[in-house]
């Protein structure tokens, strides 16, 4: 029996992306449920899927709606892994690219606010939540407020018009216009919004002025099931060291360039001649970067150091990779821009060789977070000393450590439900 949810303080999340195996938006959003749970919220969560389905969990309910476009991709992945190739996903993709904007839930978003299964469960909501990327999820979001009249917020995890994450977005063109006016008539219409930094924030308001009083900053968290495990997991013993990098490189942003990360530390490695260790790339890779890979295990292999390529993992797997790692490696090359896995990486209160921007984000960061050693890739005359010290760090395990109370649930929770006590 589907749960009534009427004379309940009830909350819309949009996330046409939500169960999505590997999908990162949905640490974010499973959060969100925790938190709004704890306030006896009940939540009535939108995604998109291959057939319309209700599902009642403790929250509240899942109520899927059919994406026609998703189930053709759905269908074609499928195909493609039967066949062995994956030339007709690739096309499919493109011709996604080139004649739907946004992304691919653009069709579902446009017309969601018409189900009849929504219909049914929205009469007591008192705000919708939407969270992006993909940014479609937003549009959704917009249209259903306007036709019932209800206040959204919305959740940016990462820019939509600043440092885009769609290469056809980076220049000025037709697709690029049409999303900076989408963009701006969505934000004025929220009632709140959430990014995930403060050089997002900046960027957000100097470009559109009307953002800055309702722009709040919500970055990723710990995660809550992290502290007890990594206490539980044995140390690298071996004499030899492990730096341990997880997750995509260019999977994630174009720019994250593999080379990017080795070259320094194969700059300051070439003249250890007696430091062996091993770098562990820890998830998925491309085409390209196993490319790239290529050239620098030969480049290593003049060292005594190895480069080494392991599969994705499940998230308590890659607990036990970081626990036995002697230092963490993080490539973050979008100004604004701040990794997820950052906040697993400082809970760890291991070594963090940070090879970023200056005065990105994750360059703020650092200065509350002593083991975290910056290296600046763009900067024309490179300082290689905090590689030095990093290694040294690695290798002594003698170093300065602190593990901020503004990133963990708690405090970050707090700052949401005082945003969402406001609205209401």
């Amino acid at each position: 029996m589907v749960q009534n949810l009427e004379n309940k303080k009830v909350v819309m999340i949009v996330a046409p992306f939500w169960g999505k195996l590997g999908h990162v938006g949905n640490y974010r959003i499973d959060r969100f449920i925790r938190w709004l749970k704890a306030e006896k919220f009940r939540i009535v969560l939108i995604k998109a899927a291959s057939e319309e389905n209700i599902k009642e969990m403790d929250w509240g309910l899942e109520i899927s709606i059919k994406d026609s476009i998703g189930k053709v991709s759905e269908v074609l992945s499928k195909f493609s892994q039967k066949i062995e190739t994956k030339l007709f996903l690739y096309v499919w993709y493109l011709i996604i690219q080139l004649f739907i904007p946004v992304d691919s839930y653009f069709v579902w978003a446009k017309s969601i606010h018409n189900s009849k299964l929504l219909k049914n469960y929205i009469s007591d909501v008192k705000f919708i939540l939407s969270s992006s990327p993909p940014h479609s999820g937003l549009v959704a979001a917009y249209n259903i407020s306007k036709k019932y009249s209800i206040p959204t917020i919305i959740d940016m995890r990462d820019g939509w018009i600043d440092e885009p994450m769609q290469p056809v977005l980076i220049k000025w063109s037709l697709r690029r216009i049409i999303e900076i006016k989408l963009e701006k008539k969505i934000l004025e219409q929220a009632i709140k919004i959430f990014v995930t930094s403060d050089v997002w924030k900046k960027l957000l308001v100097n470009r559109l002025p009307f953002t800055a009083k309702k722009t709040t900053v919500i970055t990723n968290a710990y995660p809550i099931d992290y502290e007890n495990y990594r206490e539980s997991q044995n140390r690298n013993t071996m004499p030899q060291l492990i730096l341990l990098h997880a997750g995509r490189f260019r999977g994630t942003r174009r720019t994250n360039n593999v080379s990017i990360l080795l070259q320094p530390l194969y700059k300051i490695l070439k003249k250890k001649k007696n430091l062996e260790l091993s770098i562990v790339l820890l998830g998925d890779l491309n085409r390209e970067d196993y490319n790239e890979l290529t050239y620098w295990r030969q480049q290593f292999s003049t060292t005594l150091c190895q480069v080494i390529t392991k599969n994705r993992v499940k998230r308590k797997e890659m607990y036990t990779e970081l626990a036995q790692a002697n230092g963490l490696l993080l490539l973050a090359t979008a100004n604004a821009f701040i990794p997820s896995k950052t906040f697993e990486y400082i809970k760890s209160a291991k070594p963090i060789l940070a090879v970023t921007l200056k005065n990105s984000s994750v360059w703020q960061m650092s200065l509350k977070i002593p083991q975290m050693f910056l290296f600046d890739y763009s900067a024309e005359e490179k300082d290689y000393s905090s590689i030095a010290k990093f290694l040294l760090a690695c290798s002594t395990g003698k170093y300065e450590y602190n593990v901020p109370e503004e990133y963990s649930e708690e405090y970050l929770s707090k700052v949401f439900i005082n945003a969402v006590n406001k609205i209401l």
